[in-house]
């Protein structure tokens, strides 16, 4: 009994570092999330895990086009560095001090000023190609006259067709449908932040081949601690990634990360208190049966 105990002991350390190892590689937890298909991109609202610092409502407009400027006006990037951070507090105050922002830190700014105001907005990721974080692009949605329509922080544009503006999901079907000639972005004008359209790497238009949505919970996995008293709630209560499918069937590459994510959050955890209450259980008989002699 005495090895089977140092043999169980042996195997859970290796269970415990490899299970935080794998929690402190996926992103650091906060987008480590279960991944869900959606064809209806429409009802999806997005959570906001912060309040609104006082500071966001200086950007306030008399419309989501004036807070866009005002908010890109704000932003001079006149110090080298973009702010890693994806907490308001943070972006706001690196902002102010002159540093220059990502797509991501732009949006989020633009996102608070919005709500700040009063407007149904949510920020969505575009990528033209799954697990490639430089084909990766997030910009800003606002509700108006019953739908989504994308107002872009970064380079200060929309895009309609016909006349009509359009949402991220309208653009994506459009690379289906075979009608994204007909998309145009409309520029809204010169502004402090530097950024353009036509200077950007990758055409606007491949970004949109996936369309995703991140969803924050009131959950976090920072800590294996909470991660393994959380067990398998955290999967079904937790963070998701909502990602549009045309069809409705999941991607591979993200079905798979949701494996991953299930067994480290759910089946690993649950498997290393079997293993600890199985040790303890040893002890407990190996002491009682020295006693009994």
């Amino acid at each position: 009994m005495k090895w089977t105990v140092r043999l169980l002991f042996i195997i859970l350390l290796f269970v415990v570092v490899g299970n935080v190892t794998a929690l402190y590689l996926s992103k650091k937890y906060r987008y480590f999330s279960k991944t869900v298909p959606v064809v209806n991109f429409n009802d999806l609202e997005y959570y906001y895990p912060e309040t609104v610092p006082k500071e966001i409502k200086q950007f306030a407009g008399d419309s989501p086009q004036c807070i866009m400027k005002n908010v890109m006006n704000f932003v001079s990037g006149k110090k080298p560095g973009r702010r890693k951070s994806d907490y308001i507090k943070d972006i706001f105050e690196h902002a102010e001090l002159g540093g220059g922002l990502s797509c991501a830190g732009m949006a989020e700014l633009f996102l608070y000023a919005l709500r700040s105001q009063g407007y149904k907005a949510r920020k969505l990721f575009v990528v033209k190609s799954i697990g490639d974080q430089y084909a990766t692009h997030t910009i800003v949605e606002v509700f108006e006259n019953n739908k989504w329509v994308i107002y872009d922080p970064t380079f200060n544009v929309s895009f309609e067709r016909e006349g009509q503006f359009l949402g991220a999901i309208d653009i994506a079907k459009s690379l289906v449908d075979g009608s994204f000639i007909k998309i145009k972005p409309i520029f809204y004008g010169e502004v402090a932040y530097s950024a353009r359209l036509e200077m950007y790497p990758i055409h606007w238009l491949a970004h949109f081949n996936n369309v995703l949505m991140f969803k924050h919970a009131d959950y976090s996995s920072s800590w294996w601690v909470r991660n393994t008293l959380q067990l398998v709630v955290r999967y079904w209560q937790g963070p998701v990634l909502y990602y549009f499918s045309p069809t409705g069937k999941s991607n591979d590459y993200l079905e798979l990360i949701n494996y991953f994510y299930f067994f480290f959050t759910c089946i690993c955890p649950l498997f290393i208190l079997s293993l600890i209450v199985l040790v303890f259980i040893l002890v407990f008989l190996r002491k009682f049966q020295n006693k009994l002699r």
